[in-house]
């Protein structure tokens, strides 16, 4: 399958793939996260983690929370 990743790649655990240099990679682990918006739950304790330079994909239907967990991820929010 063709893959959005121009260097070279390795399969790593899972399926996944992986540059073949990790240099300056610092993996993704997320632990029990949850955040709300008044009253509605939008993340009820979310844990995952991405293996040190593996690349991933976050699918759902829309109001699923990929965009919140994003956010969080990037700085943007704060888990309560």
């Amino acid at each position: 399958s063709e893959r959005l990743y121009s260097g070279k790649l390795s399969p790593c655990e899972g399926g996944c793939w992986r540059p073949m240099s990790n240099a300056g990679v610092d993996p993704i682990e997320v632990d029990g996260v949850s955040k709300s918006f008044g009253s509605f739950l939008a993340l009820n304790q979310i844990s995952f983690s991405v293996p040190l330079g593996c690349m991933a994909l976050m699918a759902g239907s829309n109001g699923a929370g990929k965009s919140t967990i994003l956010r969080l991820l990037a700085g943007l929010g704060r888990g309560e």
